[in-house]
């Protein structure tokens, strides 16, 4: 019946697979299994199906841990990148759903069995090479995810994973398309080529007054500085709360038996079966032939035929048969319900008669159990503190989110009643305008929005702005600064400066403009570079992606000219990304050829370009279910 649990478990799952457990799945949608939220606001429509904010809410939540467990100590809060995190989360969220339908409408199907197989292979689970189940639980706390929820997108990703391996597995190359390739990628290119510095003429850049007024009377907008604000804000959050909450082991002890079921590991069974397997769709008569195939095996095993020699020579889920029909251990809810309901009912060494489940027929051999087992408070202590506050936390947050909307609009001209009656500190920031500050919070577009209103610019607080589920903000402005137009003697020296480097850079560019001419009318190069007490430099063999001599924005733009015709060097001049100008005179070109070890760089040649067609054909199938689809966002940040 496993079998194709353990096939799937190979490959392609075990590299996958193993990489998605703590990234893709945190960026499905969350509806399908918070029937109890209570938030229904729809933040986006997919194909009339909706996403509401608690499905966003619990994707960027997760999406932000991720890049705090990636980045370490090099993580930072930036407002910017919050926001950004949000949309993505969407966009993820989006594309989920489309996915998804998707590969059910093209009959795409993975059964839960098939991912409690993948399931078992995953090392994060596993403690010495075997699943863990408290292992399990820890790595599902710690990304606070329920089993439920975790096998669901589970298994949402293995489903679209099926659909993107499909093309990545079936794309194909030619080896004509291989030896072209070679012969442009491993391409080697010969070419001169000089830099003209445009500090060379930022002395002799004349700019006077009059050209840097005007200048600054055409760009006024560069130099007015915008109309900025700061703020003092009053903020509440869940964790600070929960971070404050301290019990007794009384307290602690109470709460732990008041939840028990939480703290308990669900009983498991260790069976042996042999399966005897009915294909999807069969008919009746295949359905009658393993009934008698089964029928017959189960009359051996009452006769006292050996369980394990029965099962090697006639079980289907070949993996378990070569162990003698063995299974590894399961809880409930890991394997078929009629399965787990036949095993249920057993006692350790009984044998059942055969049962029909979705694969075929089973008879069971219960070879052990464990009953339910309650984890000892001292070592789950840590885990119920935490609950305990957060429990407690939610109540007094909802408490004092009421109280905290109450107290500022009943004194809109101040934040001091509301701080003193909740016990929080009225904070500060420096000055921002409407594109956002540097400071938490100052760039979120909810906090903007209300900084800059008519109300609050008024003198008044403002409404309680949700920055997430967990954080609360009321704010009010501190300071006002109107926009206001830089004289143009504060700004001139910055005017000067900019005009002397644009002037330099198109002196730069007539000398490099001049030398390109020379060159096309057949003068030596070294010669004329000399003249201009400039150096002429030589690279043979140029390659795309080696480590050159010559700048890289040189090697790149030689890579874009036309090949040398007969006798006629190419001849190309450009901007650098610096202000220098450059003038590139390409030689030679020889193209690229497989190396001593031909037939190896062939294969790896082959199944990059597979990867990469395959890859590029799952890419443009994307675009198409974004394109035909019926997408309606209303993103609030």
């Amino acid at each position: 019946m496993l079998q194709s649990i353990r096939d799937h478990s190979q490959g392609w799952l075990t590299g996958v697979l193993i990489f998605i457990v703590c990234v893709a799945f945190s960026l499905w949608g969350a509806h399908t299994y918070m029937d109890n939220s209570s938030q229904p606001d729809v933040v986006a429509k997919v194909n009339g199906q909706t996403i509401q904010q608690s499905d966003l809410t619990i994707a960027y939540q997760r999406l932000r841990q991720q890049q705090q467990m990636q980045l370490g100590a090099d993580f930072v809060v930036d407002p910017k990148a919050e926001a950004q995190l949000k949309k993505q989360a969407l966009e993820q969220l989006v594309m989920g759903h489309l996915l998804v339908d998707a590969a059910h409408k093209a009959g795409y199907r993975v059964g839960m069995g098939e991912v409690y197989g993948a399931l078992l292979m995953i090392p994060a689970f596993q403690v010495n090479g075997q699943f863990s189940r408290e292992r399990f639980n820890e790595v599902l706390t710690g990304l606070s995810y329920t089993e439920k929820t975790f096998l669901t997108d589970m298994q949402l990703t293995m489903l679209t994973n099926q659909v993107r391996s499909g093309f990545v597995d079936s794309a194909f190359v030619l080896p004509s398309e291989i030896d072209g390739a070679v012969k442009l990628i491993n391409q080697k290119r010969d070419l001169n080529y000089v830099v003209i510095p445009s500090q060379r003429f930022i002395n002799t850049a004349n700019v006077s007054d009059q050209q840097a007024n005007a200048y600054y009377q055409q760009n006024q907008a560069q130099f007015t500085v915008p109309e900025q604000v700061s703020i003092q804000y009053l903020e509440l959050s869940l964790p600070q709360i929960a971070a404050q909450l301290h019990f007794t082991d009384d307290q602690l002890q109470q709460f732990y038996q008041n939840n028990l079921s939480n703290y308990t590991h669900p009983p498991r069974w260790h069976v042996a079966h042999i399966l005897v397997k009915i294909q999807e769709g069969a008919g009746i008569e295949q359905v009658d032939a393993a009934k008698a195939k089964i029928n017959s095996i189960a009359a051996e095993v009452k006769n006292g035929a050996d369980f394990a020699k029965l099962a090697q020579a006639n079980s289907d889920d070949t993996i378990s048969a070569k162990d003698g029909g063995v299974l590894d251990w399961f809880s409930p809810g890991m394997i078929d319900p009629a399965f787990e309901k036949a095993v249920a009912t057993m006692k350790v060494g009984d044998v059942s008669d055969p049962v029909r489940t979705k694969y075929g027929f089973s008879i069971i051999k219960l070879i052990d159990t464990e009953k339910p087992q309650v984890i000892a408070f001292d070592k789950v202590r840590p885990q119920v503190e935490k609950a305990m506050a957060q429990q407690q936390a939610e109540q007094i947050f909802a408490d004092d989110s009421d109280k905290l909307s109450n107290l500022t609009y009943s004194n809109p001209n101040s934040l001091d009643v509301a701080a003193k009656a909740l016990a929080l500190q009225v904070k500060s920031t420096g000055l921002f305008d409407q594109k956002g500050g540097k400071e938490l919070f100052t760039a979120n577009p909810k906090v903007l929005a209300a900084a800059f209103s008519g109300d609050v610019m008024q003198g008044n607080n403002s409404d309680v702005i949700e920055i997430d589920p967990d954080t609360l903000l009321v704010l009010r402005v501190k300071q006002h600064q109107p926009a206001v137009l830089q004289p143009f003697a504060q700004v001139r020296d910055v005017v000067m400066q900019k005009l002397k480097q644009q002037a330099a850079e198109q002196q730069a560019q007539a000398l490099g403009d001049q030398i390109a001419a020379q060159l096309s009318q057949g003068k030596n190069g070294a010669q004329v570079v000399a003249a201009e007490k400039l150096t002429w430099s030589a690279v043979k063999g140029a390659s795309r992606f080696g480590t050159q001599s010559a700048p890289s924005s040189v090697i790149n733009d030689a890579f874009q000219m036309p090949r040398p015709t007969a006798g006629t060097a190419s001849i190309a001049n450009f901007h650098m990304p610096n202000g220098d100008y450059a003038v590139v005179m390409l030689t030679d070109v020889s193209d690229g050829s497989f190396g001593k070890a031909a037939v190896v760089e062939r294969r790896a040649y082959r199944e990059s370009m597979e990867n990469t067609s395959g890859q590029l054909d799952y890419a443009l199938y994307v675009q198409g279910l974004l394109h035909k689809a019926k997408i309606k966002t209303n993103l609030e940040n």
